[in-house]
């Protein structure tokens, strides 16, 4: 039995298998940079190095909860700009020791922002094809891009996942209001 019958994609295998693969390909037309041999940022370094300099330390030592950056220093938990318990950047980050990962992070995150936009596109929208040419749009906005490039990581973690967050609001309101009110014929 081959890999594509047993993850059982439904009629239109391929079809299915090139809404997947299409945005990564156009994701890494779009940033060439992650597959350069010299490693280089995608966004902007200044606050894309603020933003890691916590990490390069808890990378030394993996245990400790206390970001000594600051003159008292302060816990990781109660730290805004931490995504020390995140779980799509803290194992990247701990298990490569490289702050370049942050690159495929990011690329990752615009992979989830296609991906969560997809679905909640299938509430409202049947058509796959317009679902993918919507959310690469999204995933390609104005808005996460821009936070990619200035280097505002933590916002685009933030709006890869608020897809998600209206989808699974939608589903709960709709099946309340079903059960609730049932629609008569």
């Amino acid at each position: 039995m081959f890999l594509i019958e047993k993850l059982n994609f439904g009629p239109q295998p391929i079809k299915k298998i090139i809404y997947l693969l299409l945005p990564i390909l156009f994701l890494l037309i779009v940033f060439p940079t992650c597959l350069q041999p010299n490693p280089v940022f995608i966004s902007e370094y200044h606050d894309t190095m603020n933003v890691i300099m916590p990490d390069l330390f808890l990378m030394q030592n993996p245990l400790a909860l206390w970001n000594n950056q600051w003159i008292t220093g302060y816990s990781e938990i109660s730290s805004l700009n931490s995504d020390r318990f995140y779980p799509f950047s803290f194992p990247f980050l701990m298990s490569f020791q490289n702050i370049f990962i942050i690159n495929f992070i990011l690329l990752l995150h615009l992979y989830i922002a296609y991906l969560a936009f997809y679905k909640l596109g299938s509430i409202l929208v049947k058509n796959s094809d317009l679902l993918m040419l919507f959310s690469i749009g999204y995933m390609f906005s104005g808005v996460l891009i821009s936070r990619v490039f200035i280097g505002h990581i933590l916002f685009v973690y933030a709006m890869a996942w608020i897809p998600l967050l209206y989808y699974f609001f939608l589903k709960i309101t709709f099946k309340s209001e079903e059960t609730r009110y049932p629609l008569q014929n």
